[in-house]
């Protein structure tokens, strides 16, 4: 009989650290490319948000004319909009709306013939997304302290989309890119 011995040879050292050095390379590489691709989903969700709101305010602007004419204010405020149950529950929340990065979303409709939807708290990357998206009907864009545009009249608004260059320096804050910065985004009531 032919009494051969194997020897069962584990894993050495050298070969688990080589194994966990290539796993961390790998990580290096994937976790930026993912939180980018997470900043531009917010962004872009933020976009529709806010396109949505656009949407309902129209839509209760149609079925309430008289409300518009009589104290030329155009749709609801974000609490009231937020009640009417037309929102996505995704974007409500403790009453509010919110945005897909947790701040609140304000309604401004106190001035006659527009409102201004308020975005709180907005991450650099999102800002810089948001700033360079073709708006519809718009009657003022700004950013922290730099209003980007106001004005244009009801039948010629603004539609928006800035360079990546402006859009970049309006985003910055003076305190640093992490803690984002405010937007104002408004229409006006007639202008799409």
């Amino acid at each position: 009989m032919d009494k051969t011995k194997h020897k069962c040879r584990g894993v050495s050292l050298l070969e688990v650290m080589m194994v966990l050095g290539v796993f961390a390379i790998l990580l290096g590489v994937i976790l930026p490319i993912a939180d980018t691709v997470h900043k531009k989903e917010q962004a872009l969700a933020t976009y529709q948000e806010v396109m949505q709101i656009l949407e309902i305010q129209k839509e209760l602007n149609q079925n309430d004319t008289a409300d518009l004419k009589s104290d030329g204010h155009f749709g609801l405020s974000g609490n009231d909009l937020a009640k009417t149950g037309m929102f996505p529950k995704k974007y409500v929340y403790q009453g509010a709306i919110v945005s897909p990065f947790g701040s609140s979303i304000t309604i401004d409709n106190s001035s006659p013939g527009h409102f201004i939807v308020w975005l709180w708290k907005v991450p650099y990357e999102s800002c810089v997304i948001l700033a360079t998206q073709p708006w519809k009907g718009l009657y003022q864009f700004g950013i922290g302290s730099v209003n980007l545009f106001e004005g244009g009249t009801n039948s010629s608004p603004y539609s928006g989309g800035y360079t990546l260059q402006k859009a970049e320096e309006a985003c910055q804050t003076p305190y640093g890119k992490s803690l984002g910065t405010w937007m104002a985004i408004g229409f006006w009531a007639d202008s799409y």
